[in-house]
């Protein structure tokens, strides 16, 4: 069993409750075969958090210690950027010698997310000499992707390969992220995904709703074209009026009239456990995301038994066998239109569905393959 800590740069707080929840999920896949400690420290705003003051939380859950502190600065100034900085620097170094008092050295150090704790890292392996790699999830490496790597200064890019390039191992939770990673920071990356809960994403037999129902879960932002959703099912609501469509996410984002969509029910987010629930009473999962580097729901819906239309991102391809258990769909308003008319007729084996990816993204599965690699990182290492 090997000691490894985790530098999370993504991780869910009080006060971002789902940013990187899919890195938590990870780490407690991983603790079902290794003593995972997994810290993380965020700014965040200040009126949770006094200025010149943190706030420390630390859980421990069998094999999983969770360290999450949390800091403020005054404003966005010049000056409080670097304030922030070297906060930032101090409290992991703080933490680390903690660590080292109790637990002696890791193993291994494995990054959540190369910006910006991948500094973190590349410093520690510089003055202990531990290895780490590193998992990604960021969309900015993909293509057209908002705030596009390829647009970033020289001065990033430069930090982000000596991140990448010290990395023992690259991974990526989707093949089409590994691709572009292999690419830009000239890396030989391998695929560990995220996981799905197959406690509650299951299939189950349930009495469907009278209409046929859509369903689109995601965080309503411009990356997931939501709006390119609602035009699509208008359209279909037309020669359909036994349809209706569930908009399940932030939906505070919307500057529309709710009214003129009589067959949407706008849900507002709602707990992850209560997500399952909402996938069974539905028909088709809609995702018409513009770019993605992995997309939860699709397996999450998968799980379930539930058909997936989607455009060709994130892990869609490798899933998606049209007429089988879906359909992709060009990022194309009248493409996605005429799927949906077609899938409402298409006969699908859920169970058959539900049972292809039971054990794929498992807590099981895909700790052992982060075990896997933790044990072949040492081994390498021993070999020098």
């Amino acid at each position: 069993m090997s000691k490894v800590l985790w530098l999370c740069s993504w991780y869910p707080n009080k006060e971002q409750i789902q940013n990187g929840d899919f890195v938590k999920r990870l780490a407690q896949a991983a603790s079902l075969y290794d003593e995972i400690t997994t810290l993380s420290i965020a700014r965040v705003n200040r009126s949770s958090i006094q200025y010149k003051s943190k706030e420390y939380v630390r859980s421990i859950n069998k094999n999983l210690e969770e360290i999450i502190i949390m800091y403020s600065c005054r404003n966005n100034s010049f000056l409080n950027k670097i304030i922030s900085t070297i906060k930032y620097l101090k409290y992991h170094i703080d933490e680390f010698k903690r660590y080292k008092n109790k637990h002696g050295k890791p193993n291994i150090i494995h990054v959540q997310v190369a910006t910006k704790a991948g500094i973190i890292a590349v410093l520690l392996k510089i003055i202990y000499r531990i290895p780490y790699v590193l998992t990604e999830h960021w969309t900015q490496y993909i293509e057209k992707a908002e705030g596009e790597y390829s647009k970033k200064s020289f001065a990033y890019k430069y930090l982000m390969k000596m991140i990448f390039r010290n990395a023992t191992q690259v991974i990526a939770v989707s093949r089409i992220l590994g691709i572009r990673l292999d690419e830009l920071m000239n890396v030989n990356s391998i695929v560990i995904p995220n996981v799905v809960d197959k406690k509650i994403f299951k299939y189950d037999d349930i009495a469907r709703q009278s209409k046929f129902t859509f369903v689109h879960i995601s965080s309503m932002s411009q990356q997931k074209n939501p709006l390119g959703i609602l035009n699509a099912f208008e359209k279909l609501f037309l020669r359909n009026p036994n349809i209706q469509l569930l908009m399940v996410g932030a939906n505070e984002r919307f500057n529309l009239d709710k009214a003129k969509y009589p067959n949407v029910h706008f849900i507002g987010t709602v707990d992850y456990e209560q997500i399952p629930n909402i996938l069974k009473m539905s028909d088709a999962t809609i995702i018409f995301s513009r770019y993605e580097t992995f997309c939860c729901v699709i397996p999450e819906s998968l799980n379930c038994g539930v058909p997936v239309i989607s455009t060709k991102v994130g892990i869609a391809q490798e899933l998606i066998v049209p007429g089988e258990n879906g359909f992709l769909v060009n990022e194309n308003e009248n493409d996605l239109f005429l799927v949906m008319e077609k899938i409402i007729d298409w006969e699908f084996d859920k169970v058959r569905i539900a049972s292809s990816f039971t054990e794929r993204f498992s807590y099981e599965t895909i700790g052992l393959e982060m075990h896997n690699l933790y044990t072949e990182t040492q081994n390498k290492r021993s070999r020098h």
